[in-house]
């Protein structure tokens, strides 16, 4: 057998092994470069803290591969004729990792809690929202003093994340160290920094295929790239 070949074999038959040991984890180990600031998407800032929350908090709107903003825990939305009002319609069943639904009134929460909470990162970004109306359990209202172009795209990231009202309530200043945000379809996982568990995500489905363990890791590496580890 030829040198490349021969690393070739090596290389795949090394792949196999660590996918057919992934398969039976039940754990997922991310290394990331730095700690994240803080747990809590109204109070946080670092870059860092945005690849954690990535796959920890689901948000209103995301954007696609192709740059466009596009509903992730909404299903649609609707302007108003002059621009200051933005009518969302969200997804039904949705839950927070503590069993509490997410509905209008969480998001109206949510909101809120971004625009008064004491230190918040996120009151600039959503300076011109006014006031949050609950129409129907799945439909919430925002009101604007004014057009801003910019809110969608706000919506799309921190300011757009929705947090559990009953934990961060309860947790208050300590919500941060203790997130209750949105189920994601992965399997049990737990994100590391050094050597510090940062969150646990706990899901429906597990690694027991080596099929399902690859397409995770796909979508591990799709997500938070390099410098990552797995036991």
């Amino acid at each position: 057998m030829s040198k490349p070949s021969w690393t070739i074999h090596a290389l795949l038959t090394a792949g196999t092994i660590a996918v057919a040991t992934l398969a039976g984890a039940q754990t997922l180990r991310f290394g990331l470069a730095e700690d994240p600031d803080i747990l809590d998407p109204t109070l946080a800032r670092t870059f860092v803290g945005r690849i954690v929350f990535a796959a920890l908090c689901d948000k209103l709107f995301d954007i696609d591969e192709k740059l466009d903003i596009v509903p992730q825990l909404a299903t649609g939305y609707e302007w108003s004729a002059d621009r200051k009002t933005l009518t969302i319609k969200l997804r039904k069943g949705v839950t927070f990792h503590d069993g509490e639904k997410l509905d209008a009134a969480a998001v109206k929460f949510n909101i809120e809690r971004h625009k008064t909470m004491a230190g918040s990162n996120r009151r600039g970004e959503l300076a011109p929202v006014t006031g949050v109306d609950v129409v129907d359990d799945s439909t919430v209202r925002l009101n604007l003093s004014a057009p801003f172009a910019p809110l969608l795209a706000q919506l799309a990231d921190r300011a757009g994340m929705m947090v559990s009202p009953k934990a961060a309530q309860a947790e208050g200043d300590k919500f941060g160290s203790k997130p209750a945000s949105l189920t994601i379809d992965w399997t049990t996982w737990a994100i590391f920094c050094a050597s510090e568990v940062v969150g646990v995500i706990s899901v429906n489905d597990g690694f027991d295929t080596p099929a399902a363990c690859s397409s995770a890791l796909a979508l591990a590496t799709s997500r938070f790239g390099t410098g990552m580890f797995f036991a």
